[in-house]
């Protein structure tokens, strides 16, 4: 089976995959807000395209295959986060 694991850095947080992990509350919290889903929603693309997210202190950079890497504030992930759940929940 195979899970994200956090790689924690100085000031930074790197997704990879690993075989094993372990999660904590605020990890599992953390990955549905930000995640590679969110990410191509966000930007209109498709979510194999994603290479990885790194969350940094305000920001998360996205790596996409074949193109550049994108700068997506924290604040749009939450407010996406937030208007997704409210349309979701309509239908």
């Amino acid at each position: 089976m195979t899970c994200a694991v956090l790689r924690i850095s100085w000031r930074r947080i790197q997704f990879s995959l690993s075989s094993t992990a372990s999660f904590s509350a605020m990890s599992i919290a953390q990955n549905l807000v930000y995640s590679n889903a969110a990410a191509a929603r966000i930007l209109n693309i498709d979510p194999l395209l994603i290479k990885n997210l790194e969350i940094w202190q305000n920001i998360i950079l996205v790596r996409i295959c074949a193109r550049r890497a994108k700068f997506i504030s924290k604040k749009d992930f939450c407010q996406h986060f937030a208007d997704w759940r409210r349309a979701e929940a309509k239908t």
